[in-house]
């Protein structure tokens, strides 16, 4: 006949109680692992430009052509035009435009005008064919 357990007799638990060593042991190796990842990507990274109002511009209309579907991404396949983040993009661009008004040299002025222009352009077409098709 099987012995049934008793209620007076005690279960055994096993505590772990270096689970919170070995926990910090890995954080700090992967803390390690990230800390070397990033020095290697940055000896592959070229060097930054200044940061100027002209590489602001630039930054964000480029981000506002990538929107558009003017640019592909990385990867080859083609990008899906997001006409609203484009508009927030040259929203941003206009505000810039009317913030630092008068506080522009003329080919940071003669940048941000070029580059709205030729945007705007664009976001009338692709919300035209967007409508059409």
């Amino acid at each position: 006949m099987t012995e049934e357990a008793r209620p007076d007799e005690e279960s055994k638990i096993h505590i772990d109680t270096g689970w919170k060593e070995r926990a910090r042991k890995e954080r700090d190796l992967a803390g390690e692992m990230a800390d070397v990842e990033a020095a290697a990507g940055e000896k592959d990274r070229p060097p930054l430009p200044e940061a100027t109002l002209s590489t602001h511009v630039a930054q964000l209309a480029t981000q506002a052509a990538l929107a558009l579907g003017d640019i592909e991404p990385g990867g080859g396949k083609p990008a899906e035009p997001d006409l609203e983040l484009a508009g927030f993009l040259i929203d941003t661009l206009a505000m810039l435009e009317d913030k630092t008004k008068g506080n522009r040299r003329e080919d940071e002025s003669r940048i941000l005008e070029e580059a709205l222009y030729g945007l705007r352009l664009r976001f009338v077409e692709r919300t035209r064919s967007a409508r059409r098709g």
